[in-house]
């Protein structure tokens, strides 16, 4: 009785609308994406920290009372530029003293030269005995090494003077002072400040074994995406900003580490505005593959159903139907699909299970832009 009931009132509603033999199909709201080809690039996060691409601790190679310091602590400064004076009036005493000597050296030697002239054209007419010209020759070579070594002598006495002014050996920027003006410097021991570059920065990320041998298979004969990765890599700073300036990797170590099994590889970054202060830890994240024109669907539109997966395909006629695809590579919620799917089709992402045989789906855009 109760279907017959039903199925009076489907006559009677079909009569209400005038034409008997018209079957009102119903139309269930569906989310719907279209698939489009795009590039796709996959990252893998690591955190490292921001080192100098250089550093050198200014130490004093002449000892002395530090008498001034030229720049402020935490400067930029350029290379040659003059940072400290140390009291060079022992080193100026020893150069002064070399001078002398070397002047001393220098007119001893003229006169062994003058003997030796002199001496020369008489010894073929034997108006002098063989003996007294070899020992002139002998005091003009002696002198000479003597000259030489004490020009040695005012060369050390020179650079020791030369020392008392530290320069910095490179553009960067300066760290705080180590010592006051006052303070006794010691050659060769004290460390009167850092310099370090700044731009650029580097950072070291680590690779488990495993990372390294799946990049390595991944990369094998596509050297133009091997290309591309060695200048994929972005920074993410602490406040969760992006870093505007790509880094790109400019080294990697010969072997993995064997305490902690990674594979270490660098990244250089400019920092032309000094946003990036050495020390800070970042997160970097790392291109580790590249997909030209892939099909990219959203995890929300695939039903694992027996380890098979389907997605819901639209019609031009609004019906629907449930297609086995091939999916490839897991994005960050999506699925690139290598088989199954073709580009321009349409695919149901939220509804499909409220559709029946016979149905037809009233397509919705995704709010989401998924």
């Amino acid at each position: 009785m109760r279907n017959w009931g039903t199925g009076l009132l489907v006559l009677a509603l079909a009569a209400g609308c005038g034409d008997p033999d018209e079957v009102v199909v119903p139309e269930v709201p569906v989310v719907v994406e279209q698939v489009t080809p795009r590039d796709v690039a996959v990252h893998s996060e690591y955190v490292g920290e921001l080192i100098p691409a250089q550093e050198v601790a200014l130490r004093a190679r002449t000892g002395g009372i530090l008498l001034e310091q030229h720049v402020p602590d935490g400067a930029r400064v350029t290379e040659g530029q003059l940072l400290f004076t140390i009291d060079a009036r022992e080193a100026t005493e020893r150069r002064a003293a070399a001078r002398a000597e070397l002047a001393a050296a220098r007119a001893q030697l003229a006169r062994a030269e003058g003997d030796v002239a002199r001496y020369a054209p008489l010894l073929p007419v034997e108006a002098i005995a063989r003996q007294v010209y070899d020992n002139a020759v002998a005091a003009r070579d002696a002198a000479r090494a003597v000259v030489d070594a004490q020009t040695a002598v005012l060369r050390q006495a020179e650079l020791g003077v030369e020392y008392a002014e530290i320069r910095s050996p490179l553009d960067g920027r300066m760290g705080a002072a180590r010592l006051a003006v006052g303070d006794l410097v010691r050659a060769g021991d004290t460390v009167l400040a850092e310099v370090a570059v700044d731009d650029p920065l580097w950072v070291y990320i680590g690779l488990s074994e495993t990372e390294l041998l799946d990049l390595e298979a991944r990369l094998r004969g596509r050297p133009d995406v091997a290309e591309r990765i060695g200048r994929g890599v972005s920074l993410e700073l602490a406040d969760g900003r992006p870093y505007p300036l790509a880094g790109r990797i400019d080294f990697r170590d010969r072997a993995l580490d064997p305490v902690t099994g990674t594979y270490r590889v660098r990244a250089v970054f400019e920092n032309p505005e000094g946003r990036l202060l050495p020390g800070q830890f970042t997160r970097v994240r790392l291109l580790t593959d590249w997909y030209e024109g892939a099909l990219v669907v959203s995890a929300r539109a695939i039903t694992r159903v027996l380890d098979q997966d389907f997605v819901t395909v639209l019609a031009e006629d609004r019906t629907v139907e449930q297609r086995p695809v091939q999916l490839g590579r897991r994005l960050d919620g999506a699925w690139t699909v290598d088989e199954g799917l073709s580009a321009g089709e349409t695919i149901v992402l939220d509804g499909a299970q409220k559709l029946r045989p016979g149905m037809r789906a009233r397509p919705q855009p995704s709010s989401d832009g998924a």
